[in-house]
């Protein structure tokens, strides 16, 4: 989710950028939760074989869902990768779709395309597009010799032996399906990279060589990657067309380096926060990279309490991660975050200590004061009600810095407010529109701010600015129908998954609810340029109605009145204009009407 609480608001575009592709990466498309439905029919069998019809056996498998636009859609299997038996058969059991009250039809009828990958030594890798995939189905799987072979010699500097096997993987930048994970419990936030799959044939010929099976056609630079827990944990290695061209390369393994993480946690209040684990992330120096900026992969989590330390030997030189979190004690509010950025090089040991300290209001208190008139979401001034001006800490905790009442006219009237320090209102018990930074002017303090309208609340008759088109819509010319609306950005990754669903999900809503539901989608993009190309990829475009909250992105006209703070975010508004659902859109839309309209009779 993306979000303006906290110091995430304040983040750069490209910070904000790493931890949305490292937190994509880690843990894929979030919103599938993944566990085995146990004993039932198989979800698909993979039966590889050679050209000549023989079992292909200790091949790796794996078989993903792939979205409208051809891009991965999400893991559908459990264990995501298999190797073929003896028979050359490799059984894919199904995933728990936890938010799906029909798990067969929403993946199925979701994802009509899947796509197998397989890769054996001494044979070609495969991709193979699956059509119509049915629940049982046996498909079978063409491996072919031939390409071209190149040598890969590895100079081990590590100060270690070479194990034998080395867990070693050539694969392209896209690492998307490539890497085999599991979960640690007991919150279940971290998801460990365990192995990464190599894209290619790889066949040890030697001490430290290795023959590499690529296409005959294949010039594109790839990756080289040693994750190998206990030896090299994460060294990437770029393989260029021209090492490419000549069907050879060598590339040395630094020395590992030896990292001891230091943790106290005992001042931290288990009123507040709970489920306190400790993690750390790496992002190589050669790592894949978006935009410039590396991609991490979790390489070690656990719970923690009190004080203690762990110890690595087995890191690669690169930029690290280690975190303390843990999740609000009342389900609500930021996470604590206790984190320490920093590098590993030239094979020192380092130690790297993360002490939770609680915070001191004092620390964001100043000499400043703003004044800010505050509407209800019923729409008159929000007279004598209590309100808390808020901030977080680096830590994530939030900190009350003024508590007070507003005035006769709905006014709140803010002090000792300190120049760079993000600053949050809540009015009633509500969060409001109201955020800001004394001295920023893209967060300058407002003079009128809204309270955010929750369940039970009329929605803001706001006018809807058309993609396309120049007749606003106000929600009040939508009275007697249901209203569900998803507000989105282009930029925003989590926000992909439901607007797919809805493009899944739409036709057939239409003629299960004719006139008595309308789906809209409302961007908070900077402009309209990139909404239309967008839902247009995702197949959507051309379903539902779709607008723009206007100039200003999150300070939009829509995203103040409706207080979105962050994306994906939805509402279902009742045919007399209240709002009777808003939360995280994880789920059927088909599922949550039926739902509410069943209720109305």
């Amino acid at each position: 989710m993306f979000t303006l609480a906290g110091e995430s608001r304040l983040e750069s575009n490209r910070n904000r950028r790493r931890n949305t592709m490292r937190r994509c990466l880690l843990l894929g498309w979030s919103l599938l939760l993944l566990s085995a439905w146990g004993a039932q029919e198989p979800l698909i069998v993979v039966e590889v074989v050679n050209e000549l019809g023989e079992p292909v056996s200790g091949a790796y498998v794996t078989v993903y869902a792939l979205a409208k636009d051809g891009q991965i859609g999400s893991q559908i299997a459990d264990p995501h990768w298999r190797t073929t038996d003896a028979n050359g058969k490799a059984i894919f059991t199904p995933l728990k779709l936890d938010f799906a009250d029909d798990p067969d039809n929403w993946m199925f009828k979701s994802y009509p395309k899947w796509e197998l990958r397989a890769v054996a030594v001494g044979y070609l890798p495969l991709k193979q597009v699956i059509e119509q995939p049915q629940r049982g189905t046996t498909v079978r799987a063409v491996l072919k010799r031939g390409g071209r072979p190149l040598t890969l010699t590895l100079r081990n500097e590590t100060g270690k032996p070479l194990p034998e096997p080395l867990e070693l993987a050539v694969c392209e930048p896209n690492l998307d399906t490539l890497f085999e994970e599991y979960e640690v419990a007991p919150a279940l936030r971290w998801v460990i990279t365990r192995k990464v799959y190599s894209q290619f044939s790889i066949e040890p010929i030697g001490e430290g060589r290795y023959r590499v099976l690529l296409p005959e056609s294949q010039t594109e630079p790839l990756l080289v990657i040693v994750y190998h827990a206990g030896f090299l944990r994460g060294f990437y290695a770029t393989l260029d067309a021209e090492a490419i061209r000549r069907g050879e390369a060598t590339f040395t393994l630094p020395k590992a380096h030896t990292l001891t993480i230091r943790y106290d946690v005992e001042r931290v209040d288990p009123k507040l926060f709970k489920n306190l684990e400790l993690g750390l992330t790496g992002f190589s120096q050669r790592a894949p990279t978006v935009e410039g900026i590396p991609i991490g992969w979790a390489v070690f989590a656990k719970p923690v309490e009190g004080k203690g330390e762990v110890r690595f030997d087995d890191l690669p030189p690169g930029e690290y991660l280690a975190e303390v979190s843990g999740f609000p004690a009342s389900g609500e509010g930021a996470l604590l975050n206790v984190r320490k950025r920093f590098e590993l090089r030239d094979g020192q040991s380092q130690i790297v200590e993360l002490v939770y300290n609680p915070p001191d209001p004092r620390r964001y208190q100043g000499d400043r004061e703003h004044t800010v008139r505050l509407t209800g979401a019923d729409g008159k001034p929000a007279v004598r009600k209590p309100f808390r001006l808020t901030t977080n800490t680096e830590a994530g905790e939030t900190v009350v810095v003024q508590e007070g009442e507003t005035d006769d006219a709905g006014r709140a009237h803010l002090k000792q407010l300190k120049p760079e320090v993000f600053y949050q209102l809540e009015v009633d018990g509500r969060p409001t529109s109201v955020s800001f930074v004394i001295g920023r002017d893209d967060f300058a303090p407002p003079n009128e701010g809204y309270i955010a309208p929750q369940k039970g609340d009329h929605a803001p008759d706001v006018p809807l600015q058309p993609v396309e088109g120049d007749k606003p819509l106000r929600l009040s010319d939508l009275r007697g129908k249901w209203v569900y609306i998803d507000f989105w950005a282009s930029w925003c990754g989590p926000c992909r998954m439901p607007l797919a669903m809805l493009a899944e999900e739409l036709p057939n809503l239409k003629t299960a609810h004719r006139n008595r539901a309308v789906v809209l989608t409302v961007s908070i993009d900077d402009s309209t340029e990139p909404i239309k190309p967008y839902l247009s990829q995702l197949g959507l475009w051309e379903h539902g109605g779709h607008y723009w909250a206007g100039e200003g992105g999150w300070r939009s006209p829509v995203a103040q009145r409706f207080v979105v703070f962050s994306i994906p975010q939805a509402v279902l508004i009742d045919p007399n204009g209240v709002i009777v659902w808003r939360g995280y859109p994880t789920g059927s839309v088909a599922a949550l009407l039926s739902e509410h309209m069943g209720r109305v009779k």
